[in-house]
């Protein structure tokens, strides 16, 4: 079965991809009968897409890591940060931010939250001797003492010059990897806990002229029988309720205020500095694509969002089998589509993953499940309809998760050398 569609790739806003020809600006996909020893998905049509991995580098960041300190005595919060960026002093590379550990609390207390720019265990290591030694924080283990807060990770994808002939070419590679990041991103824990039901946390984007995401029309009224059902699923199952986002728009995923949040990103420009100057544009070599979470705990009761991935210090960075978390943090899928009496795909769950990719249609299956079980619906044979599990009727994308892994592993060395 050869490829039967493709999904175009908009842009709304001026960028080199714009000078690429709407006919070729696409992700194209192959349709092939999916063959596995789970009914769920067996006999069901997987779409993969057209796309050579080997053209991309991939490459792992860790952002930021924040920690919480308990001082001995009260300081000023901006004199512990001027110390500790003393004690770096590497002017090239991210800064050190020194806040009260409660939000909006007095500039001098005892409670503390560093968050690191561009850490690596030997500068974490100076943070934590400065400390020790200037502050008299008590000493465990060889470190001052500590508890890991929040971290923000990303993934960049580039295409690889030796593969390409021309910016233009740099381009089009970008845009795609871009395009395929949003379609097939389906972080499996977030359907397990239920959260991604919460419209706060839905999937959504900024056109600039707006913020958009997956919802019923403003004074539709669901069936006195669905009033269980969240919203959110039951708008899923329409594919007019799907919007693509742009892919100059950078897509969310998780409120910013809550323990996990995703962003992702066609990135071709610097963000904004603290003063709020212009973006400086990459240079198309340094232009990616990019997909981004952050891990943040508010407070220190119970265990920190870290701490529950096993992260209490920072030297457990260098410990952890971070190509074991990358399902954690970063899973790919392919959606399965059931056949209609032609032989072709449903076309309503194709026109939703040409939409909001795999999480709309998993949305949309979760959805029409629970109007089913809501409804008492029965197979032909008589038995009530299951609950769908969490990941629906899709399938892993393994090429692509396999990639990230790798890349996940290696920067555990570089944060650990450098």
């Amino acid at each position: 079965m050869p490829h039967s569609f493709k999904i175009p790739i908009e842009l709304t806003q001026e960028r080199d991809a714009g000078a690429v020809p709407s006919d070729q600006r696409t992700l194209r996909y192959e349709l092939q009968a999916h063959v596995s020893d789970q009914p769920v998905t067996n006999g069901r049509i997987r779409a993969t897409p057209l796309i050579d991995l080997t053209n991309y580098r991939f490459s792992a960041v860790l952002d930021w890591i924040a920690i919480a300190v308990t001082l001995p005595k009260r300081q000023a919060t901006v004199n512990v940060g001027k110390s500790i960026k003393k004690r770096l002093n590497q002017p090239e590379l991210g800064g050190v931010s020194v806040n009260p550990l409660k939000k909006g609390g007095d500039r001098y207390t005892r409670e503390m939250k560093l968050t690191i720019q561009d850490p690596t265990l030997q500068r974490l290591s100076k943070v934590l001797d400065e400390l020790a030694r200037r502050y008299d924080v008590p000493v465990e283990d060889g470190r001052a003492e500590h508890r890991v807060m929040g971290f923000e990770l990303a993934i960049d994808i580039y295409p690889r010059p030796s593969k390409v002939k021309d910016n233009l070419e740099f381009a089009l590679r970008r845009v795609q990897m871009s395009e395929l990041l949003r379609k097939h991103f389906a972080p499996e824990q977030i359907f397990e806990t239920g959260d991604f039901t919460e419209k706060r946390d839905s999937l959504r984007f900024n056109d600039g002229e707006g913020q958009h995401q997956i919802e019923r029309p403003k004074g539709q009224r669901g069936p006195r029988n669905l009033k269980d059902v969240p919203r959110l699923l039951l708008a899923a199952t329409d594919p007019a309720n799907h919007l693509a986002a742009p892919v100059n728009a950078t897509v969310y995923l998780g409120k910013r205020s809550r323990p996990m949040s995703y962003r992702l990103q066609d990135k071709v420009a610097d963000q904004r500095d603290k003063d709020g100057e212009p973006r400086v544009k990459l240079s198309p070599k340094d232009r990616r694509s990019r997909i981004e979470v952050t891990l943040e705990s508010t407070t220190l009761e119970g265990d920190t969002i870290p701490e529950q991935l096993d992260l209490f210090t920072v030297d457990d960075f260098s410990r952890r089998y971070w190509k074991g978390l990358r399902a954690v943090f970063f899973d790919f899928e392919c959606p399965t589509f059931k056949a209609a009496p032609s032989g072709e795909p449903e076309p309503e769950l194709v026109e939703v993953f040409k939409k909001t990719g795999v999480i709309g249609v998993k949305l949309c299956d979760l959805g029409n499940n629970a109007i089913d079980r809501a409804t008492g619906k029965r197979h032909g044979d008589g038995r009530l309809v299951r609950q769908l599990g969490p990941r629906g009727h899709c399938v892993a994308y393994s090429e692509l998760n396999d990639r990230i892994g790798r890349a996940l592993k290696q920067m555990m060395k570089q944060f650990e050398d450098g």
